[in-house]
């Protein structure tokens, strides 16, 4: 059984739903995509400020450059995700104003 959730479709089973299905149900599917996108996006800065942490001022934060410029494109292309999320959803906002004028 698969039914609609943020991610597409949802693998969870039964009555059991995953917090994108949730966020869906409550929300509606756009606004529930731009919450999984910016949960992304703060998740990364999450990494970013542990490895800072822990890593003290003598280590890297990152094991190596390959594994930092890895870091660094993931979160660039989930803020472009969350940016077009945002900007369709503006749109739409907008396109919706001016015909109701």
């Amino acid at each position: 059984m698969t039914k609609d959730c943020a991610l597409g479709t949802c693998s969870f089973p039964g009555e059991i739903k995953c917090d994108s299905c949730l966020y869906v149900q409550k929300y509606g599917g756009k606004t529930a995509a731009i919450i999984e996108k910016a949960i992304i996006v703060a998740r990364l800065l999450d990494d970013a400020e542990h490895r800072n942490t822990t890593a003290g001022w003598e280590k890297p934060a990152w094991a190596n450059q390959e594994d930092a410029v890895n870091w660094r494109k993931q979160v660039a292309d989930a803020l472009e995700g969350l940016d077009a999320e945002i900007n369709v959803i503006q749109l739409r906002f907008k396109t919706r104003l001016g015909q109701s004028l």
